[in-house]
Order: C-alpha cells, then sequence, then structure tokens
C-alpha cells in the first residue's frame, strides 16, 4: 500500500519540493510500521 503512494506521488505533477516532502512522511511512517510490528512480534515470541 505505502509502495503505491509512494509510485502515485512520483508520478504526479507535483513539484519536486512537494513530492520530497511527501516522501519523506511516507518513510517516516514506514519506519514507524515496521517499528510497531516488529515490537508486537517480539511480544508473541
Amino acid at each position: 500500500m505505502i509502495r503505491i503512494a509512494k509510485q502515485r506521488i512520483l508520478e504526479s505533477s507535483l513539484s519536486i519540493s512537494e513530492k520530497s516532502r511527501l516522501l519523506e512522511n511516507y518513510q517516516k511512517f514506514e519506519e514507524e510500521l515496521n517499528e510497531l510490528f516488529n515490537i508486537e512480534n517480539l511480544g508473541k515470541s
């Protein structure tokens, strides 16, 4: 889902700075999700 969103941002007609800002936000969101899943998986072990 995040990969599709990133692709759509890249294909959009937004300016380079807007694309960069949005992609940076998605990157942070993706990192937070990964952390959350890692914590949940550790708790199940």
